[in-house]
């Protein structure tokens, strides 16, 4: 995701300066290294991959390596890349709310493998509801000696950015430490965004892995992961080892580029304009919604905030499921129509970039009013004249 803006010199200008491959580490490989560190206090070794799905893989390949385990789980609502294993979902669309029963697990589409989730297998994947403390108790007293690692994203980025609670979370660090199993956060997309050390600054909570990317590199192909140095040491080319590489892994186009959007993150009060403008159109959205008398909430921070047609704020992915979604639809097109750029499903937050300083918040305001009248008038049954 971009954390600066799509046309920064103080980025763009560092790219074209050394070249794309050199064939080996280089000066500027452990500098970045150095500023993650910095920033981020959890991470005492770390290893680069191209994107967050790299990321994912290779952090997940390392705690199993760590382990000698194989189980993983992560929460409902999240999304941890195009790997077969990881596109597991929820099926909240078939879900009947009012039943005891669980949703369906089923793949994010067609051509995956099909015994990697505990639907097919039961040593595979598991799905796991955000801040629900019987699910998590049961789960690591049924399956906490065969768990590699549960991965979670603290403040959900596919599901409208609803976050964990401190005690859940704490919880869930607690229970994987007692069962020796390593605890990874993804912060592909809180990372750099929601604070200079991401949600565990927010929380105090640290993770034993952490996945990087997006922000990042302010949008080019960037990431990493790393943690503990115990379990990071495991990565290397003796008997027994993780394997970790790639070509174009730590290459210079991107390596420049997070230095430069990281020197930038570090040093600046860049985040601190992300959040007063998220914080600005949260309210200028509220006061839409309100004359429409729209019961609606906010989640997550300014810097990705979820936007919610329900009263309360949504504990879990499945509290999603119990909302005006499809008005949240009507919304977001005609925001499209008008010019506004956004995803269109309720479950993308609104990702802020420092460039969005300079939006006219009023001109935002216009639109979003008429892009919400018109919604309503969509949404309102038509009545027959007697």
């Amino acid at each position: 995701m971009i954390i600066m803006g799509l046309t920064l010199t103080r980025i763009h200008s560092q790219i074209s300066k050394r070249g794309v491959l050199s064939g080996f580490s280089s000066g500027l490989d452990a500098e970045v290294i150095k500023q993650i560190k910095r920033m981020c206090p959890q991470i005492e070794k770390m290893r680069f991959a191209n994107s967050g799905t790299e990321a994912v893989m290779g952090a997940v390949r390392t705690a199993r390596g760590f382990t000698g385990r194989t189980k993983v789980a992560f929460v409902e609502g999240g999304f941890h890349g195009l790997q077969d294993e990881m596109m597991w979902k929820v099926n909240l669309e078939g879900w009947n709310m009012k039943s005891d029963s669980n949703p369906e697990v089923i793949p994010f589409g067609a051509g995956q493998r099909p015994n990697t989730a505990v639907c097919c297998n039961p040593t595979g994947l598991q799905l796991l509801s955000l801040n629900d403390f019987e699910m998590l108790e049961q789960y690591f007293k049924k399956h906490g000696n065969m768990t590699a690692a549960v991965m979670i994203e603290p403040i959900i980025g596919n599901a409208g950015s609803i976050e964990a609670t401190k005690e859940w979370l704490q919880r869930l660090r607690d229970l994987c430490t007692k069962h020796g199993a390593l605890l990874i956060f993804d912060e592909v997309k809180s990372g750099f965004r929601v604070a200079k050390g991401g949600a565990q600054e927010l929380y105090g909570i640290y993770a034993d892995l952490t996945t990087y990317a997006k922000a990042m590199g302010n949008g080019y192909p960037v990431a990493c992961f790393g943690g503990r140095k115990d379990v990071m040491d495991v990565i290397g080319s003796f008997k027994g080892g993780v394997v970790h590489g790639g070509t174009f892994t730590a290459n210079m186009i991107a390596i420049s580029a997070a230095h430069a959007t990281l020197e930038i993150l570090e040093n600046t009060n860049a985040l601190a304009t992300v959040n007063r403008v998220g914080t600005d159109i949260m309210k200028v959205l509220g006061r839409v919604f309100d004359a429409h008398k729209i019961e609606h909430t906010f989640s997550g921070p300014p810097a990705m905030f979820g936007i919610h047609f329900t009263k309360n704020v949504p504990m879990n992915y499945r509290d999603w499921r119990k909302e005006d979604y499809e008005l949240y639809g009507k919304f977001a097109w005609n925001l499209i129509k008008y010019g506004v750029m956004l995803e269109p499903d309720s479950r993308e937050p609104w990702f802020i970039c420092e460039a969005h300083q300079t939006m006219d918040l009023k001109w935002l305001e216009n639109v979003a009013m008429r892009a919400m009248s018109e919604a309503c008038l969509i949404t309102q049954p038509v009545t027959k004249s007697p």
